[in-house]
C-alpha cells in the first residue's frame, strides 16, 4: 500500500527529475549487478515497528511506524573527483524531498512522510547511490 502509493508519487515527476522509478527488495542485489541508467530510483522496504495496541473493545488498533529507502543511481564516468556526481545528488535530494517529506500516502494515515537519514554509497566506475531512509505511519485495524 505505501510502498507503491511512494512509487506512484515519484512516477508522476518522470521523465522530468527521474530517469525511472522501480520497486526492489534488497539493495545490496542492486549494488551488485549491473547499475541501472543514470537517474533511476528504486523504493525498498527497510524496517518496521509496531507500538502495543491498547484497544479492549473486541476491535484490534494498532500504530506501526514503517520505513523505507529510495536509492538513486548516479553515473558519471567522466568525473574522477566526483564533483559532477555530488552535484546530482543535491538535486535528486531536492526532488525526493519535494515529493515525499510531509505528504501523507495513505487517506488516514496518522503521519506524513518524514526525513530520516541520507548516506552516498561510491560504488566505483563512477557510480555513486544516494541512499535516504524515510518514515511514516500506519494503522492495523481488525475485529477480533
Amino acid at each position: 500500500m505505501i510502498l507503491t502509493a511512494v512509487i506512484d508519487r515519484l512516477k508522476a515527476g518522470v521523465p522530468a527529475t527521474f530517469a525511472a522509478v522501480e520497486g526492489a527488495e534488497e539493495l545490496e542485489a542492486l549494488a551488485a549487478g549491473t547499475a541501472p541508467r543514470h537517474g533511476t530510483v528504486f523504493v525498498l522496504p527497510f524496517d518496521g515497528r509496531g507500538r502495543p495496541s491498547n484497544s479492549t473493545s473486541g476491535t484490534h488498533m494498532q500504530q506501526v511506524e514503517m520505513q523505507f529507502l529510495t536509492a538513486v543511481v548516479i553515473r558519471r564516468h567522466d568525473d574522477a573527483r566526483g564533483a559532477r556526481r555530488v552535484a546530482a545528488a543535491d538535486e535528486f535530494m531536492a526532488a525526493l524531498e519535494e515529493a515525499l517529506a510531509g505528504w501523507s500516502p495513505l487517506p488516514d494515515a496518522p503521519s506524513p512522510i518524514n526525513y530520516v537519514a541520507e548516506r552516498a554509497a561510491p560504488a566505483g566506475n563512477g557510480i555513486l547511490w544516494l541512499v535516504v531512509t524515510w518514515s511514516t505511519n500506519r494503522y492495523i485495524r481488525k475485529h477480533v
